[in-house]
């Protein structure tokens, strides 16, 4: 493969006993030049800049942290998080290795991981609400289950993300392409 070839080739097995799995992995951009002159270097690996509200974080789990609890606990899952400027905002950095959040309702959702599900105060909603699985949501689940008891590994495939919802490249430079998955 091209990755023996870079500065710090990427290797399956350890060449030597000695050298550790972080030693012979590493991430190189590369540029990518188009027809009409333009180019951008892939993948772009440098953290994406984003605000949660404090007031958020701390209404949607039920507990009453201070800006600096919840930046430790945003940091226990690898965000970087101050402080903002704004008295009730945090900064929050995302890094590459994290695709799985867009939203500010995904750093809360870290922040409650970080402190643990387990130990969030349980209160009643204070809202009433009647409802039930979608049925697409319902078959999701059912084959989700099926393909983990039959060996299938559940994967983020960016290949198949819709460009409507993705938000990088802007839609109109993506070309339409078939997929076809098939196991094996």
């Amino acid at each position: 493969m091209f990755a023996e070839y870079c500065q710090v080739p990427f290797w399956r097995v350890s060449p030597h006993p000695s050298v550790t799995f972080a030693d012979i992995h590493s991430i190189e951009p590369v540029k990518i030049r188009l027809p009409d002159g333009t180019s951008y270097l892939t993948p772009p690996i440098a953290p994406r800049a984003t605000t949660a509200s404090s007031s958020y974080i701390n209404a949607a789990t039920g507990l009453a942290l201070s800006r600096d609890e919840q930046c430790t606990l945003l940091r226990r899952m690898s965000l970087s998080a101050k402080p903002s400027l704004k008295p009730d905002d945090l900064d929050v950095k995302v890094p590459c290795t994290r695709p799985d959040i867009l939203h500010e309702c995904d750093i809360m959702e870290d922040a409650a991981i970080a402190y643990g599900f387990n130990n969030l105060p349980q209160m009643m909603p204070k809202t009433n609400t009647v409802a039930k699985a979608f049925p697409v949501n319902r078959l999701g689940d059912i084959l989700r289950e099926e393909c983990a008891m039959a060996g299938w590994i559940e994967a983020l495939p960016l290949i198949l993300v819709c460009p409507r919802r993705s938000t990088t490249p802007p839609a109109d430079k993506i070309s339409a392409r078939t997929t076809r998955i098939s196991p094996g």
